[in-house]
C-alpha cells in the first residue's frame, strides 16, 4: 500500500510572506496618500487662484451672465460715498463728510479747534425744503492734536441727532449764537449705511502718499500686490496722482474680458493746513474710512501708497483673520507690526529696471524702526463703540513692511536683516496681468 505523502511548508516561514507582504501594501498606501495629498494641494491652489482671478481667456467660449452680474455687484459698492471735500465753517473749523450709521445720528468727519463747544446744526430731509433743527454733541477723534503750537486743534466727530423718521440728505453747522439757518453755511450731503452687513470683502483706504510725485511703478505695485492677497476694494485718498493714472486703472477695471478682480474709487483730500504730521492725516483718513466702509466689506483698513501687508503662510488676509476668530483669538480690531525697508539700500542682486521696489529691497533697517501699528478693522463693529477690543496678530503670521528713505541709512550695520517672506509671492507679482500690461509700456498710452 502506497504511503500518503503531506508537504507543508514551516508556519514561521508563511508568516514571513504574509508581513513582508503587509510591509509592502502599507508603504504603497502612504505612497499613494502622500501623492493624492500633494494633488489635492495643487488643485486647491489653482481653484484659488480661478477664485481671485477667473480663469483664463478661452476663445470662442461666451461670457458667463451670472459673473457678469456678480462683477456688476463688486464695482457697485459705492465706497467713494458722498463725494466729499473740506469745507471751511469758520477759521479754525473744517468740515470733511457726514455719514448716518444708527441711532438717527449724522456724524460729520472735521478738524480745527472748538472754542465754543456749542454749535447749531440743520438737517435736510428727503422732499423738505426747509431745514429742522437738530441736537448738537461732538466727540474727538484720537491721536489727531500732533501740531507743534496749534494743541488745540484735533479731529472731531460732530453729531447732529433727529428724532424725525424720514431719511436725510445734508447737515449744515453754524455757530451757536445763529438761531435760525443760515443759507451761506457749508451744507455737506449726507450718506445713510446699510443697517447689515452686504459683502464680506475687505477694502484699503489709501492715504496721500508722504512724498509727491510718486512713480507709476510704485502705485501700480502696491495695486497689484495687495490685489494678490485679497485687499481687492482700493478708496483712494486724492492729494497730488495725475489724472493720467486715475484713468489708466479706470480703464483696466472696465476691461471685462482682462477679468481684473479689484474695485478703484477716488476722493477729493483738500486737506486745508499745511505741514500736518502724516499720522494725523491718516487717523483722520482711518475715522473717515470706518464710516465710508460701515457694513459694505467685512475688513477694512488705512494704508499708505509705501506700505505692504505681508503674510508669511497664508494667502488672503480674511483667511488669517478668520482663523483667529475660529479660535476664539477675536477682535473688533487687529493690530499688526511694522518693519522698515530703507529705499537707499542697494536693490537685489536679480532685479531688473522693471521688478517692483517690494523685490528689490529685501534689508530691513533696525535703525529706522518705525513703532507705527497698522490697525485692520471690522468696521461694523467698531465704529459706535466707544471701547474697540483690540488682537495682536502675531508677527511670523502677518507683518506690514513700509519702504521709506532712511536719513542714517547704514549698509554695513550688522543688524541689518534679510526679510525675504514677500519673495514667495514673487512669481505671482511678475506675471499678473497688472504687472505685464505695465512693463509693456501702454498702461497710459490713450490717457
Amino acid at each position: 500500500m502506497q504511503k500518503e505523502t503531506n508537504v507543508k511548508y514551516p508556519k514561521n516561514r508563511m508568516r514571513k510572506y504574509y508581513q513582508a507582504f503587509l510591509l509592502v501594501t502599507a508603504i504603497f498606501s502612504v505612497i499613494t496618500l502622500l501623492f493624492y495629498r500633494h494633488e489635492y494641494y495643487k488643485l486647491r491652489y489653482v481653484l484659488e487662484v480661478f477664485n481671485y482671478f477667473g480663469k483664463p481667456h478661452q476663445d470662442g467660449v461666451k461670457t458667463n451672465c451670472l459673473k457678469t452680474v456678480n462683477d456688476v455687484k463688486k464695482i457697485s459698492l459705492g465706497l467713494s460715498e458722498p463725494l466729499s471735500s473740506w469745507q471751511r465753517l469758520d477759521e479754525d473749523l473744517y468740515l470733511y463728510s457726514s455719514f448716518v450709521t444708527n441711532s438717527n445720528k449724522i456724524q460729520t468727519i472735521s478738524y480745527g479747534r472748538l472754542d465754543n463747544l456749542d454749535l447749531n446744526c440743520f438737517i435736510f430731509f428727503n422732499e423738505l425744503l426747509t431745514p429742522i433743527p437738530g441736537k448738537f454733541s461732538f466727540s474727538v477723534i484720537g491721536n489727531t492734536s500732533d501740531i507743534p503750537g496749534k494743541t488745540a486743534y484735533r479731529g472731531y466727530r460732530l453729531v447732529c441727532e433727529y428724532t424725525e423718521n424720514m431719511i436725510p440728505v445734508g447737515v449744515s453747522y453754524q455757530p451757536k449764537d445763529q438761531l435760525l439757518f443760515n443759507s451761506k453755511s457749508p451744507i455737506l450731503s449726507v450718506k445713510v449705511q446699510d443697517k447689515q452687513l452686504q459683502y464680506n470683502g475687505s477694502a484699503i483706504c489709501v492715504s496721500p502718499p508722504l512724498h509727491i510725485p510718486m512713480s507709476n511703478a510704485d502705485m501700480i505695485s502696491f495695486l497689484n500686490y495687495h490685489d494678490l492677497v485679497g485687499m481687492t476694494h482700493f478708496i483712494v485718498y486724492d492729494y497730488g496722482i495725475p489724472n493720467s493714472f486715475h484713468k489708466a486703472i479706470k480703464n483696466l477695471i472696465d476691461d471685462a474680458d482682462k477679468g481684473w478682480n479689484f474695485t478703484y474709487e477716488i476722493i477729493p483730500w483738500n486737506f486745508p493746513i499745511r505741514d500736518i504730521h502724516p499720522n494725523v492725516i491718516r487717523k483722520i483718513i482711518e475715522c473717515d474710512c470706518l464710516y465710508r466702509t460701515y457694513h459694505k466689506v467685512m475688513y477694512a483698513t488705512t494704508m499708505s501708497w509705501e506700505e505692504y501687508l505681508v503674510l508669511k503662510y497664508h494667502a488672503i488676509v480674511s483667511d488669517l483673520l478668520v482663523d483667529y476668530e475660529r479660535t476664539k483669538m477675536y477682535g473688533n480690531r487687529y493690530v499688526v507690526s511694522s518693519q522698515t525697508f530703507c529705499t537707499e539700500q542697494k536693490d537685489h542682486e536679480r532685479s531688473k529696471n522693471s521688478t517692483p521696489i517690494i523685490l528689490k529691497k529685501i534689508f530691513t533697517s533696525p535703525n529706522a524702526l518705525d513703532l507705527n501699528l497698522l490697525h485692520i478693522y471690522k468696521p461694523h463693529e467698531s465704529v459706535d463703540l466707544k471701547n474697540v477690543k483690540s488682537l495682536k496678530a502675531a508677527s511670523n503670521l502677518i507683518i506690514l513692511n513700509r519702504y521709506v528713505s532712511c536719513i542714517d541709512y547704514n549698509p554695513m550695520n550688522k543688524s541689518n536683516n534679510n526679510e525675504t517672506s514677500i519673495l514667495r509671492l514673487a512669481g505671482d507679482i511678475i506675471n499678473s496681468p497688472i504687472h505685464k500690461k505695465f512693463i509693456k509700456g501702454n498702461m497710459f498710452d490713450d490717457q
